[in-house]
Parts: C-alpha cells; structure tokens; sequence
C-alpha cells in the first residue's frame, strides 16, 4: 500500500513474514521466556507494527525517545516510495538511509514542513 493505515501493518508477502517474523521470535526462541513474557512482547510487536503504519505521530511515539527510529512519518514516506526505486530503503531506522543519503527527499519534506509550506507529495529526490 502507497498510504497505509493501522491494519495494513498485518499484510504482508509470505517471504516478508518469514523473515521479520524471525527477527521478532529469535530473541524469544534463544531466551525461553515464560509464557507471559513472550505474550507481551508479542502484543508490543504488533502495537509496534500498527502504530507506524497509522500515519499519526503521538506524544508517546518511540520515534520521539529514539533517535534512530524513524516513526510513522518516515515510515509513510517510506511506501510513497517503496515502488518508484528512488530510495528510502529503510522502514523503521532511519541510519541506513541517511548514511547512504536515500533519505534526502524526506529531509527536504519534513524541513518544508517544519517551514510551513504546504507539501502534498514530494516523493521525488533531487
């Protein structure tokens, strides 16, 4: 989807499962936690999922207590892209992308933004 919203973070290719889907129970698997543990960190996962890809950016949202996590904003900039080949490779953290500088267009998004100037879609880098 080019403009997600919270229940689209469950869609997803079967090979894209797998392979997050490991990154989210290797930890679990090694570890043997308890039953409820594993339940919870599941649940946080999937609250996780949903909330960047809702499009809103909340008081609570780790973007603002990490650094490098890039929030629903980038992470919505992140599928305007994901079919045109023009970068933004990274869904969530955001280092990958600035060190290769595929997050320019989103740089100059948000900073028009943040000047008020109204953007509809600048999906384009220059």
């Amino acid at each position: 989807y080019a403009t997600p919203f919270g229940l689209t973070s469950e869609y997803a290719h079967p090979a894209e499962i797998l392979f997050l889907g490991f990154a989210t129970i290797v930890g679990p698997a090694i570890t043997g936690p308890h039953l409820i543990t594993l339940w919870l960190w599941m649940v946080l996962r999937v609250l996780e999922t949903v909330e960047a890809h809702c499009g809103y950016h909340f008081p609570w949202s780790l973007s603002n207590f990490l650094p490098l996590y890039g929030g629903a904003d980038f992470h919505d900039y992140h599928h305007r892209l994901l079919y045109t080949k023009s970068g933004n490779y990274s869904s969530t953290f955001v280092y990958m992308d600035w060190i290769f500088g595929t997050d320019r267009g989103y740089r100059k998004l948000k900073a028009l933004k943040h000047n008020g100037v109204g953007v509809e879609d600048d999906s384009k880098q220059t």
